[in-house]
C-alpha cells in the first residue's frame, strides 16, 4: 500500500539576547506555499518579534538577522515592483 503524504510548509524564528532565548515563534503555512514564501514569512515574523522584544529594553541598539537565503534577505531589504 502506498501512502499519500501531504507536504506542508512551516516557518519559525527565534531570538536571543545575551545568550538567552527571548522569543520563539513558529507557524504552519499550509500545503500550497513554497519554501521561498516560508523564508520571507520567517524574516517578517522574526523581525516583528525582535522589535517588540527590544522596544522595552533601551540597552538594545542593534538587531541582527541571520538567514540562509540571500535572495529572501535582498528582497526584504530592497523590494522591487
Amino acid at each position: 500500500m502506498i501512502s499519500k503524504r501531504t507536504h506542508r510548509t512551516g516557518t519559525a524564528a527565534v531570538g536571543f539576547h545575551q545568550r538567552k532565548e527571548i522569543f520563539k515563534r513558529k507557524i504552519g503555512l499550509g500545503g500550497i506555499t513554497e519554501v521561498y514564501d516560508a523564508e520571507l514569512t520567517s524574516l517578517v515574523l522574526g523581525l516583528k518579534a525582535a522589535i517588540s522584544s527590544a522596544e522595552p529594553l533601551p540597552m538594545i541598539h542593534h538587531i541582527y538577522i541571520y538567514a540562509d537565503n540571500t535572495s529572501a534577505i535582498t528582497s526584504v531589504m530592497d523590494p522591487q515592483p
